[in-house]
């Protein structure tokens, strides 16, 4: 095994926990649909947060050989990998019958959400820095960072369903156009 390979089994669980719960969550909506209304602000806001969590794996192995085995790097993952766990979890509500409306769950948590994932790729940004990995140190950074952050404050303070709809869904194809463009690789986002 590996270095990449003995630090990524503890990041892997963690975000594959993360990915379950949050479609697993998606999963109970749609079972109590006859019950409730889903809308689209959280099961968009759900898919976002597997885009990210997956976008973030994406940056752990292309960062692969930079990656010291070390308490510190562990400690690092763990925080910001049991922050997108948390995440994951609070995206769809474990009482989804006191929720009658997802729509108003997505606008009672959404900042929680959002700060929390904009948090973790902060952290993965310093983590990077800290590893010798330079961020904001080109253009094409910049673009990504500025266009994410962007999207994150839209989500946040734009207020009613149409104008967060909308953030939400400019902020899912930041992540195919900026791979397709080729500006995604080692970048944090």
């Amino acid at each position: 095994m590996d270095a990449f390979s003995f630090v990524f089994t503890l990041f892997g669980l963690l975000m594959g926990l993360a990915l379950a719960e949050t479609i697993g969550g998606f999963g109970k909506a749609l079972e109590m649909r006859h019950k409730i209304r889903i809308g689209w602000l959280l099961p968009l806001l759900g898919l976002l947060i597997t885009f990210d969590i997956t976008s973030l794996w994406l940056i752990a192995w292309q960062s692969r050989s930079a990656i010291p085995i070390s308490f510190i790097s562990l400690a690092a993952g763990l925080v910001i990998f049991g922050i997108y766990y948390l995440i994951a979890q609070l995206a769809f509500p474990d009482d989804i019958e006191h929720w009658p409306d997802l729509d108003a769950y997505y606008f009672k948590h959404r900042r929680w959400l959002m700060g929390g994932m904009y948090i973790c790729n902060l952290l993965a940004m310093a983590g990077e820095q800290a590893i010798g990995i330079p961020q904001l140190a080109n253009g094409n950074q910049w673009i990504v960072f500025l266009a994410f952050s962007a999207g994150v404050a839209a989500v946040c303070f734009l207020p009613g369903r149409r104008l967060n709809m909308a953030a939400l869904i400019y902020q899912l194809l930041l992540y195919p156009l900026f791979d397709a463009l080729g500006i995604m690789s080692n970048t944090w986002f």
